[in-house]
């Protein structure tokens, strides 16, 4: 029992290690996209951080697939993509809305200014 205990620690820690290797994609991709989305202007660009998923997509189900099985696989890889779609969907509506609106107070000014 006493070496159980002293095993604990160590799976704590290649619990977190596992977490934290695990959500890496979903950070770094969805803040990629989030940036993408506010600073770019050309749409083909948005796409970056899917086709950076479809290359993990490749990569998981050579390597991990045959060990893990391929429902685990394409349920995390799915998660990713919902993620992408729902940071793509937010901030592009927010962005065209905000753009919309400087748009109408420069109109506005221009009609005042008689220009």
């Amino acid at each position: 029992m006493f070496h159980l205990l002293l095993a604990a620690p160590v799976l704590a820690v290649f619990g977190a290690a596992a977490v934290f290797v695990l959500s890496l994609p979903f950070w770094a991709g969805g803040l990629l996209q989030l940036a993408l989305t506010i600073f770019c202007r050309r749409k083909i660009l948005y796409a970056i951080p899917a086709a950076l998923g479809i290359v993990g997509v490749i990569a998981s189900a050579v390597e991990l697939a045959p060990a893990v099985g391929a429902g685990p696989v394409a349920i995390y890889w799915l998660l990713y993509f919902l993620e992408l779609l729902a940071i793509f969907l937010v901030v592009y509506n927010i962005k065209r809305a905000v753009l919309r609106l400087i748009e109408k107070k420069k109109a506005g000014k221009d009609a005042k200014n008689g220009g």
